[in-house]
């Protein structure tokens, strides 16, 4: 990951430099200054407050363990994107991950007026970018709200730049389209029985907003229809902003310098591995899972099968006994060996059969 610093980022090598030469009070300016806006993008991925905080505290505790890989430091703020991205992504691979608890939203000193209309941009806004893929709304967020540019963004996606550029100015056409869509289906759906059926609920769901431009691209009504400009950057400013936890501040700076949290940063080091060239972080990759054995698809006819084979024994040891067998008989089947499970153990032995151990550790992130 290459490129030419955009404006704006003498903070970032100031800082950076400052991190390597082990300065703590950096770290503490470093939280000041990016943790409300990391939080706020790991919020969007996790959606759940717990997880986005503890990726926030890994994501601080690692840049500080591996800030001595970044090969340009002014790009900091980027970098600990890339970081951020890699430890939402690990975190929702997990089956032991936090969910249900979104973060409150940042405060506003607005009056009820200024929110309501606040409430109807926002309603707009979700309808525009909900015809989007998930991979473009997050290119969108990423260079429109928190001002990333495209280098940057090619190290937290980990993909080429060229790509990356391609990405980008596909997103921007796609949410204009999307955004004259929207405001066609708010303010003209009388004029068209299409949009007027396809949009019976408010905001668009992301498979109808996509037919909603379809439809638009091809209308001759809908296409003629003009919709006043709007720049993305003032179509997201009205998204909510999740709040970050006053107290999460000082549990992320005692993660990150506490002596007795040493093998905890080791294991967050190790999370964050391997890196690129550059000293970016590769994308997240999940760790393949071990195959379960498979029980027998058809087990009801084997169980069977096996009843009718303890039925035969007990009626041929019956008949030798019959015959004269005696004690010889009650002697040998004493001495045979036992019938056993499945498992290897004796039936009617009382020990269980042993369970599956878990692919996933039970064990909390550090």
């Amino acid at each position: 990951m290459a490129g030419e610093p955009g404006p704006g980022q003498n903070d970032d090598l100031r800082l950076a430099n400052a991190l390597r030469a082990g300065d703590v009070i950096a770290l503490t300016e470093v939280y000041d200054t990016y943790a409300p806006f990391l939080y706020d993008y790991c919020h969007g991925l996790l959606r759940d407050r717990v997880e986005a905080a503890g990726a926030l505290r890994n994501v601080v505790v690692a840049a500080r363990e591996h800030i001595d890989r970044l090969a340009e430091p002014e790009r900091l703020r980027g970098w600990l994107y890339a970081i951020a991205r890699k430890e939402c992504m690990r975190r929702r691979d997990s089956p032991n991950r936090h969910t249900g608890q979104e973060a409150p939203e940042a405060d506003d000193d607005l009056t009820e007026e200024q929110l309501a209309r606040r409430e109807e941009r926002r309603l707009l806004a979700h309808s525009a970018i909900a015809a989007l893929n998930g991979r473009q709304r997050e290119a969108i967020d990423l260079a429109v709200r928190h001002e990333l540019d495209e280098v940057d963004l090619s190290g937290i996606f980990g993909m080429p730049l060229e790509e990356t550029l391609a990405l980008t100015e596909k997103a921007r056409e796609d949410l204009a389209a999307a955004l004259h869509a929207a405001l066609i289906a708010q303010n003209h759906w009388e004029d068209c029985p299409s949009i007027s059926a396809l949009t019976e609920s408010w905001p668009l769901p992301p498979q109808t907003a996509a037919s909603v431009v379809r439809h638009v691209a091809s209308c001759p009504v809908c296409g003629e229809r003009e919709t006043p400009p709007l720049p993305p950057d003032r179509l997201l400013s009205v998204l909510p902003i999740a709040a970050i936890p006053a107290e999460l501040r000082l549990d992320v700076l005692t993660a990150a310098t506490a002596e007795d949290r040493a093998g905890n940063r080791r294991a967050i080091a190790a999370w964050t591995e391997p890196f690129d060239e550059y000293g970016w972080p590769l994308p997240y990759e999940p760790t393949p899972t071990r195959v379960r054995e498979r029980p027998p698809r058809r087990r009801a006819p084997v169980v069977a099968a096996i009843a009718v084979a303890v039925g035969v024994v007990v009626l041929s040891a019956g008949a030798m006994a019959a015959l004269g067998g005696g004690d010889g008989g009650a002697n040998a089947s004493a001495k045979g060996p036992a019938a056993t499970g499945e498992s290897g153990a004796p039936v009617g032995s009382g020990q269980p059969e042993p369970k599956p151990t878990s692919p996933f550790p039970t064990a909390t992130s550090p």
